[in-house]
């Protein structure tokens, strides 16, 4: 998971881009050809986004997925970023488009219940925050 926010995320397990070292480099590529030449400075990652689709994954038959703790993280980075996007390995290049966090939620239910457990989305908010 890679966003664009002027908010702090750190509470939200994300760490800036400069101050993340593993693959620094190819984040810093793929961030510009996602969200156009920016300062990365406003750019967030959250390095272990998989161990919480995993543990939501796994929570699925006893809970309801607005109870877990991936759906907690996301709907706050939802609600401070301006563009977000989500990955597995270097397919980056063919994201669902979404346009609600409705639709972005409805994309990670899928996710979670698909066997994979993988992920493709971006999402681009049409009013600034």
């Amino acid at each position: 998971m890679i966003c664009k926010s002027m908010y702090a995320l750190t509470n939200q397990k994300c760490v800036k881009l400069v101050e993340y070292d593993e693959n620094q480099k190819f984040l810093v590529e793929i961030s510009k050809k996602l969200f156009g030449n920016i300062n990365i400075g406003n750019i967030w990652v959250m390095p272990n986004v998989d161990t919480f689709f995993v543990q939501a994954q796994n929570e699925n038959a006893t809970q309801l997925f607005e109870y877990s703790e991936l759906y907690q993280l996301l709907s706050i980075i939802f609600d401070k970023s301006e563009v977000l996007a989500m990955w597995y390995s270097n397919d980056y290049h063919d994201l669902e488009n979404v346009a609600t966090k409705e639709q972005f939620f409805d994309v990670i239910k899928d996710s979670i219940n698909d066997s994979m457990c993988e992920c493709y989305l971006y999402y681009t908010r049409n009013e600034q925050i």
